[in-house]
């Protein structure tokens, strides 16, 4: 599994496999790439949250997205 951090420019749903499960081919900041079959990420892939802002995505060894999360933010107390 690979990690790249980019930016969803944009989404294009694409015809779902046998099993009825969504998939998509995602548009980022570091190119082209499509969810992995029957990957559960692609219910949420489509939410406003991760759009236009940095995220994360998790490719398996077909370099389908098998995962997407938001960096984790840290703050810093000023004393």
């Amino acid at each position: 599994m690979t990690t790249i951090q980019t930016r969803i420019v944009s989404l294009r749903r694409l015809p779902s496999p046998s099993n009825g499960n969504p998939q998509f081919e995602v548009t980022t900041d570091n190119g082209v790439f499509k969810t992995g079959v029957d990957a559960s990420c692609a219910y949420g892939i489509e939410n406003s949250e991760y759009r236009n802002v940095s995220v994360i995505l998790t490719l398996n060894g077909s370099n389908h997205i098998v995962g997407v999360a938001l960096p984790q933010r840290t703050t810093e107390r000023k004393s």
